[in-house]
C-alpha cells in the first residue's frame, strides 16, 4: 500500500508538472525502485517465500488436491454408472424382485409404498451422483449460468427424491442390516437424511431468495460432504470386508451406519475449505497481502538462529500433514477401485432375466 502510494504521488507531480511546462524531479520513481531492492523488502519477501519447502509442500498439496477430486469424480461417475444400469434397468422392466440380487431382502413383494420409496431413491441418486458434480466446475458456473441453473434445480429435486425415499422405506421395512445390527442403523440413516434435506433446503433458499451466493456455496461444499462421507462409509466397510474375510458379516452390519458419522469430519473440512475461500477472496479485495507486509516487518533483534529453528519445525509440519494426505489420498484410491471393480462392475450388465441364484452364484464368483 505504502509502494503504491509512492508510486501514484509521483505520477500525479509529473503530471503537474508536464501541465506547468515545468521540469519535473523524477527522484521519487527512483526512491521506490530503491525501497523495492532494499535489504529490508527483499528479506521479508523471503521471509514469506520460505526456503523452498513451503513452495514444494504447497504443490504436492495442490497435486494431491488434483488427483483427490479426478478420483471423487470417477467414482461419482461410476456409482451413478451402477445405479442407473441396473436399477434404472429393473425399474423400467418391471422387475423390482431383481435388487434382491444385489440387497437380498430390500425388495418386498408385499409393501408396495416401500418399493416405490426405494424406486425413488434410486432415481433421484442416480441423477445426483451423475449429474450433480458439474454445480462444482468452476467454468460451467460463469460460462453456462442457465445450466447451471437448471441442472441445480434437478440435482435439488433428485437429492429431495433420494432422500426422502430413503427415509421413508428405513421408517417403514428397516434397512437390510438393521435385523443384525439393530435399529441403530435406522436411526443413522433417518439422521443422514435429515441433513440432506437440510441441506438442500439451504442451498435452494439461499439461491432463491436471500440471493446470498456465498451461503449458498457454503451449503453446496456441505452437501458434497454428506455425500463423500456415504461413500467413504461404503469403502469403509468394503476394507474391512477385504481384511476380515466373509467371516466379518456382524462387523460389516455394525459399520453401516458409519454414513451417518463419518461425515462429520468432512462437513467440518467443507466448512474449512469456505472460510478459506473467503479470506482469500478477501485479501484479493483489500491488498491485505501487502499491507501485512508493510505494517508487520519481522523484529530484526530477533536473532537468526531462532529463525531458522522455526523455519525448520515449520517444514516438519508442512512435510508431515503432506505425507498423512499422501498416505489417505493412497488408501482411497485403492479402496475406490476395489469399490469400483468388486462391486459395482459385476453389476453394470448383469442380465435380470436369469434365475436369480445362478446370478448370485456367478458374481459369487466374479467377487472371489
Amino acid at each position: 500500500v505504502k509502494d503504491a502510494d509512492v508510486e501514484a504521488d509521483a505520477e500525479a507531480d509529473f503530471d503537474a508538472g508536464v501541465d506547468a511546462g515545468v521540469e519535473v524531479d523524477v527522484a521519487s520513481h527512483r526512491d521506490v525502485d530503491q525501497h523495492e531492492r532494499s535489504p529490508e523488502k527483499m528479506s521479508l519477501r523471503h521471509n514469506h517465500d520460505g526456503d523452498g519447502v513451503a513452495t514444494t509442500t504447497a504443490f504436492l498439496d495442490h497435486v494431491i488436491w488434483r488427483a483427490f477430486t479426478l478420483v471423487f469424480a470417477f467414482v461419482c461417475v461410476m456409482f451413478g454408472a451402477y445405479t442407473t444400469s441396473f436399477y434404472l434397468r429393473t425399474l423400467i422392466r418391471n422387475r423390482l424382485d431383481a435388487w434382491d440380487i444385489i440387497n437380498p431382502g430390500i425388495y418386498h413383494s408385499d409393501r408396495w409404498d416401500s418399493n416405490t420409496a426405494m424406486s425413488l431413491h434410486f432415481v433421484g441418486g442416480a441423477y445426483m451422483m451423475v449429474l450433480g458434480p458439474l454445480q462444482f466446475i468452476k467454468a460451467i458456473r460463469r460460462h453456462y449460468i442457465d445450466f447451471h441453473r437448471w441442472n441445480g434445480r434437478l440435482t435439488v429435486t433428485g437429492i429431495t427424491l433420494a432422500a426422502s425415499g430413503g427415509m421413508y422405506y428405513t421408517c417403514a421395512v428397516g434397512t437390510t442390516v438393521a435385523h443384525k445390527s439393530g435399529n441403530v442403523v435406522n436411526v443413522a440413516n433417518v439422521l443422514f437424511a435429515a441433513s440432506f434435506l437440510l441441506c438442500v433446503a439451504q442451498i435452494y433458499r439461499h439461491a432463491r431468495w436471500t440471493k446470498q451466493i456465498q451461503l449458498h456455496k457454503l451449503w453446496a461444499y456441505r452437501i458434497a460432504a454428506l455425500c463423500f462421507g456415504n461413500i467413504f462409509a461404503r469403502l469403509s466397510v468394503l476394507l474391512v470386508c477385504a481384511v476380515f474375510g466373509q467371516d466379518a458379516e456382524a462387523l460389516r452390519a455394525a459399520m453401516s451406519g458409519l454414513d451417518a458419522i463419518l461425515f462429520v469430519p468432512f462437513l467440518l473440512l467443507a466448512d474449512q475449505l469456505w472460510r478459506r475461500e473467503q479470506q482469500q477472496q478477501q485479501q484479493q479485495e483489500e491488498g491485505s497481502f501487502d499491507a501485512s507486509i508493510v505494517n508487520h516487518p519481522s523484529d530484526p533483534a530477533s536473532p537468526s538462529s531462532s529463525l531458522s529453528s522455526r523455519s525448520l519445525l515449520t517444514s516438519m509440519l508442512l512435510l508431515t500433514i503432506v505425507s498423512l494426505k499422501f498416505i489417505l489420498l493412497t488408501l482411497f484410491i485403492v479402496s475406490a477401485l476395489m469399490q469400483v471393480w468388486i462391486h459395482w462392475m459385476p453389476y453394470l450388465a448383469a442380465p435380470l432375466d436369469a434365475d436369480s441364484s445362478d446370478q448370485e452364484d456367478d458374481i459369487d464368483d466374479a467377487h472371489h
